[in-house]
């Protein structure tokens, strides 16, 4: 499997809901980007951990990566699917090349806390990512395959509402699409 190499560019609110960040992360030539929804718990828990210096973080995922480094393991981060509107994620020793599933948003926040490496599948960037642009901070591109079904209902009507029936018929269709898939 071909991966590309991610690095962590910022987290922000979602204006207008409340409770969900977007996580964006770029390729290292920072000319594509991914986003990674998050519930509000996780935004906060991410948040505080880039406000924490090295070696002070007294958090789950600052511990157990001070534990791994203390024992020399290297571990890394790999984003390789989507489920149910979710992107999914594994933390895997590379080593002993044993690996456990996460929610890629704990996986992103413990390989912050070690500085830890995050990949991509290179398929999965290829089909999900969008342009990088530094000058436009304050808009973020996001494939709606990767919204969960609530936010999807809630933009579905809210793209009803501003009379934008094109993506209004997008919309209905994913969740059709996952509709068909239980």
């Amino acid at each position: 499997m071909n991966r590309v190499k991610l690095r962590f560019h910022a987290i922000s609110q979602i204006v207008g809901s409340i409770g969900v960040g977007i996580i964006v992360l770029t390729d290292e030539a920072k000319e594509r980007q991914i986003s990674v929804v998050c519930d509000a718990e996780m935004t906060d828990a991410l948040c505080k951990r880039l406000q924490t210096r090295d070696g002070e973080d007294v958090h789950l995922a600052g511990a157990l990566s001070s534990l791994l480094k203390q024992n020399e393991t290297q571990v890394e981060v790999l984003i390789y699917g989507i489920q149910d509107g979710q992107y999914c994620a594994m933390l895997l020793d590379t080593d002993s090349l044993v690996s456990v599933k996460l929610k890629v948003c704990d996986a992103i926040l413990f390989a912050l806390s070690g500085h830890w490496p995050i990949y991509i599948d290179e398929q999965l960037m290829r089909t999900q990512a969008a342009s990088f642009d530094a000058a436009q901070e304050d808009r973020v591109a996001m494939p709606i395959n990767v919204l969960n079904t609530d936010m999807l209902k809630e933009a579905l009507a809210r793209s009803i509402a501003q009379e934008d029936y094109k993506m209004a018929e997008y919309l209905n269709a994913e969740l059709k699409r996952r509709e068909g898939k239980s």
